[in-house]
C-alpha cells in the first residue's frame, strides 16, 4: 500500500519517541473484506468520520488522503507515545485532521456529530464498554468496530467453551500482551448482546483468526469486525 509506505518513511525520520508498534492499517483490509466492490468507500464518501482511539493517526490520515473529512481522538495517558506521534505525523503530512484529547474511560462527550465512527481494537481497552458505546451513539450514526473475542477460557487442558454463553472474561492487569490497559474480552454471544443493549444494530459481522480462541494468548487470538447502525 503506497500510503503505508509513505507513513513508514515519515516515521523513520522522527526518532524522538517510540511509535505505536502495531499495524493499525491492517484492520482496514479486514473491514474491506466485509464489503463487496466499492461499498465501503460508498459508505464513507462525503461523510464525516471520527477515528476513536487513533494512536498515531494512520487510519484518519489514510482516509483524509482519499478526500474524506476525518477527526482523530485519543487519550495521552493511554496512547503509546502520549500522542506525540499523531501530532508529528499531522505536521509531516501537512494534514488538516482535527485532533482531540478525550478519555473514553472517563465521563466524555464527543465534540460534534459524525456520520461514521471507527472503533478499531479499542473495545477491550474500555473499563465500561456499555457506557462508552452509548455515549458514542449519541453523536455517531454508523460504527465500524473491531475487537478481540474468545470461544474458550481457562487452562488449556480444561478450557471451558464460552462461545454460546453471554460471558465476558475480565483480564488481570498484565494477563494479555503484558498490557494493563486490556480489560474485557467477550464471547461472540456476549458481544452481540452488548451491541443490542447499548443501542446498536448489527448490519454486517465477521470474525478472523483462531476459531478456538482465548482471551489472553497470542496464539489464541480471534477478532470480530462489525458494521453497526444506531438503533432507531
Amino acid at each position: 500500500m503506497a500510503t503505508k509506505k509513505r507513513f513508514d518513511v515519515e516515521k523513520e525520520q522522527i526518532t524522538a519517541f517510540k511509535w505505536y508498534p502495531y499495524g493499525t492499517l491492517s484492520s482496514l483490509w479486514h473491514l474491506d473484506a466485509m464489503f463487496p466492490d466499492e461499498e465501503l468507500m460508498d459508505l464513507l464518501k462525503g461523510k464525516s468520520l471520527v477515528d476513536l482511539g487513533a494512536q498515531d493517526g494512520d487510519n484518519a490520515f489514510f482516509y483524509e488522503s482519499l478526500g474524506i473529512n476525518c477527526t482523530a481522538i485519543d487519550n495521552p495517558p493511554t496512547n503509546h507515545n502520549g500522542m506525540q506521534g499523531i501530532r508529528a505525523m499531522k505536521d509531516a503530512l501537512q494534514s488538516k485532521v482535527p485532533i482531540h484529547e478525550i478519555d473514553l474511560n472517563g465521563s466524555f462527550e464527543l465534540p460534534e456529530d459524525y456520520d461514521v465512527g471507527l472503533l478499531l481494537g479499542v473495545l477491550y481497552h474500555l473499563e465500561n464498554p456499555v457506557y462508552a458505546l452509548k455515549q458514542i451513539g449519541k453523536r455517531v450514526n454508523t460504527l465500524l468496530l473491531s475487537t478481540k473475542v474468545a470461544s474458550h477460557a481457562g487452562p488449556e487442558a480444561d478450557a471451558v467453551c464460552i462461545a454460546d454463553l453471554p460471558l465476558a472474561y475480565f483480564l488481570d492487569s498484565r494477563e494479555a500482551n503484558n498490557d494493563p490497559t486490556n480489560f474485557w474480552v467477550f464471547s461472540e454471544t456476549a458481544l452481540h448482546r452488548l451491541f443490542k443493549r447499548s443501542g446498536w444494530d448489527v448490519v454486517k459481522y465477521r470474525t478472523v483468526g483462531k476459531e478456538r480462541s482465548d482471551p489472553y494468548s497470542p496464539d489464541g487470538n480471534q477478532r470480530a469486525f462489525a458494521l453497526l447502525q444506531r438503533s432507531a
